[in-house]
């Protein structure tokens, strides 16, 4: 739910989406041990939900965010070096943009039940020869970044609906692919 409730208008934009399952920390105090038990809101059953020994919070929430996106910044640079953190990152049209090249931006922007990754062309048209020649290779190295850290990912797939793709799925992506390069 949720998901499919942002978009991208670009003829070579696309977008991933985080599910807040996989962001945000609910942490459960025992008070005996003087321990705390960590919990992604995913792995939460409905008892857990409904009780109140967990509580959700924020600081480890944001805290996790930003490891993950780090971590995706730290992929997407070592592979792609031309794109560079935007420190400090700045809002357009809604999204946080986050990394930039010469062709693109990649945003991160809140949408309901998750976060919207998306790769947003630079430009008023003139770059679209460039951007068609990396536009796959970008948002393959998305999706591995993304499905290195995460289950799974959302996709878009029109207004208001979205796919899923697994890490299981993509797995067998790449292998297609490698198999596709060795006959070619």
């Amino acid at each position: 739910m949720g998901r499919g409730n942002t978009c991208v208008h670009g003829k070579y934009e696309g977008l991933y989406f985080i599910d807040r399952d996989h962001i945000e920390v609910d942490v459960k105090d025992d008070p005996k041990t003087g321990t705390r038990d960590f919990r992604f809101l995913g792995g939460m059953t409905s008892e857990d939900l409904c009780g109140s020994e967990w509580k959700y919070d924020p600081d480890e929430s944001q805290a996790n965010l930003a490891r993950l996106l780090g971590d995706f910044m730290y992929d997407i640079h070592a592979w792609y070096p031309s794109f560079k953190r935007c420190e400090p990152s700045r809002l357009e049209h809604g999204a946080r943009i986050i990394m930039e090249n010469q062709l693109y931006c990649i945003a991160v922007e809140d949408n309901e039940w998750s976060l919207a990754v998306k790769l947003l062309q630079k430009g008023d048209g003139e770059l679209e020869g460039l951007q068609r020649g990396w536009f796959d290779k970008y948002m393959f190295a998305i999706r591995k970044s993304l499905l290195k850290y995460l289950p799974d990912i959302g996709t878009y797939t029109g207004p208001w609906t979205s796919g899923r793709i697994t890490k299981e799925e993509f797995a067998r992506e790449v292998i297609e692919r490698r198999e596709k390069k060795h006959v070619s």
